[in-house]
């Protein structure tokens, strides 16, 4: 990304972090390992990336989600939504004003995910 970014550009990453957090999702979507938020934010600080928004956007109730999630997706039989699409919608809605409400009272030590909005110093 540092290499494509033009000077002044900015780059937007999201990274799992607190090994405390791994688990069976994290293997489900190839993670590696997760972060240190300060360490993360020092190795791109060592690329000449000029951290200008460090923010937390996974809480513990997002965790919850994300395992159960999971799971279902794992499971032998299909579910199926059939007809009740606006069911569907109206509960994302629901739960992303929960996840949303949540993060109101998630620091960076309880944080699942870290948001860095990085400028490409030279």
């Amino acid at each position: 990304m540092k290499r494509v970014v033009k000077r002044n550009g900015k780059i937007i990453i999201t990274v799992p972090v607190h090994m405390y957090y791994w688990g069976f999702d994290d293997e489900f979507v190839g993670h590696l390992r997760r972060f240190d938020p300060l360490d993360f934010k020092r190795e791109l600080e060592k690329l000449n990336l000029k951290v200008i928004i460090e923010k937390p956007i996974g809480s513990r109730l997002e965790r919850i989600l994300t395992k159960t999630i999971v799971k279902l997706f794992n499971k032998k039989e299909k579910i199926s939504v059939g007809n009740n699409l606006f069911l569907v919608r109206i509960a994302n809605y629901i739960l992303y004003l929960l996840v949303k409400i949540s993060l109101l009272f998630t620091s960076k030590k309880s944080t699942s995910i870290m948001l860095y909005c990085c400028e490409k110093q030279y």
